[in-house]
């Protein structure tokens, strides 16, 4: 899939220019934002949190908290649509879009990693038995806790449905089906 992304990327440059599409990937990348401060830990996800804040919440920790490059999506976005549109007949041009989402969302929450470990302070109270001199013992302990965020597969659809609104104004979903048609028209697939 990697690979036929790769020869997608050539043919758009022999076409358009290197420059230009190059230029056309780094607006989209440029477009791909979260703030710093959606990166919040994963135990203040909520769920009556909104999807896209959810979705946003992902994002964030690709970009700012792992250091990811947003390039990166914008080129797995237009491979995945390439491979459905190579798919088509399984997948039918209903649930290319959504599939594709889903596709791009877990792999890019799969980069994100939300996770996050912490450390709690603990107080322990065990009761002794009743002949003893002592009642009460305490333990103070200080426990790791590592909190994972595991998101459905809604916001997986809504993360790369949010990387698709910014790549289909850019134009760059334009591009993959004339690269779809142009292999095809000369029957090299």
């Amino acid at each position: 899939m990697l690979a036929e992304g790769d020869k997608m990327l050539a043919w758009l440059a022999e076409k358009h220019g290197k420059e230009r599409v190059d230029a056309w990937l780094k607006s989209a990348a440029r477009e791909i934002s979260a703030p710093p401060s959606s990166a919040i830990p994963p135990r203040k996800v909520q769920k009556q949190m909104t999807q896209r804040t959810r979705a946003e919440v992902i994002l964030a920790w690709f970009l700012h908290k792992r250091a990811g490059d947003p390039l990166s999506i914008v080129k797995l976005y237009l491979v995945a649509e390439l491979y459905t549109w190579r798919r088509d007949q399984v997948f039918g041009p209903r649930i290319r879009n959504g599939f594709t989402n889903r596709v791009v969302g877990q792999i890019v929450a799969g980069w994100a990693k939300v996770e996050q470990e912490r450390e709690v302070y603990q107080v322990r109270v065990e009761k002794q038995p009743s002949w003893a001199n002592q009642e009460f013992r305490r333990y103070d302990q200080v426990v790791k806790l590592r909190d994972k965020y595991n998101p459905q597969k809604s916001i997986y659809k809504m993360l790369g449905k949010m990387v698709r609104e910014i790549l289909s104004e850019e134009g760059l979903l334009s591009s993959v089906k004339s690269y779809y048609d142009h292999i095809y028209a000369n029957g090299e697939a």
